[in-house]
């Protein structure tokens, strides 16, 4: 009958001790879906802040970038060159503008008509008129 009973205590301690563990273990299991969960969203609200700061920066520069050349289209438009009537004079500094601002291709002078009137690019735009030209080119 010893046996038995010693058996039974086995039973009973081994019951207790998994019951105890499962307590044990269940909170931790549950810390662990909670810390993760919360850590992953404070991750992505992180990550969504950062990408709108730097994306309202990058919009930022694109203006700047585009008030700038405007300024510059202004300035260069107020070159005494363009006043005269001497085309080669004026497709000279046309030129010397393009080769000193990496950003310009081509700079057209165009009279209110929208005939080119001269040109830092090709030569044989001149005379076109902007209006009908082609707006693939």
């Amino acid at each position: 009958m010893r046996d038995s009973n010693n058996v039974r205590r086995h039973k009973r301690l081994t019951t207790k001790l998994l019951i105890l563990g499962l307590l044990a273990v269940g909170p931790l299991v549950f810390l662990y879906f909670f810390a993760t969960t919360t850590a992953s969203d404070m991750l992505v609200e992180s990550l969504r802040n950062d990408l709108k700061e730097k994306s309202f920066l990058v919009g930022a520069d694109i203006d700047r970038f585009f008030e700038q050349r405007t300024h510059d289209v202004r300035t260069l438009s107020q070159a005494d060159v363009l006043e005269s009537s001497d085309i080669h004079a004026i497709i000279q500094y046309l030129t010397e503008v393009i080769d000193e601002t990496p950003y310009l291709d081509d700079i057209d002078v165009i009279d209110v008509d929208g005939t080119i009137v001269a040109s830092s690019g090709e030569q044989n735009e001149r005379g076109e008129n902007v209006l009908t030209g082609d707006p693939r080119r």
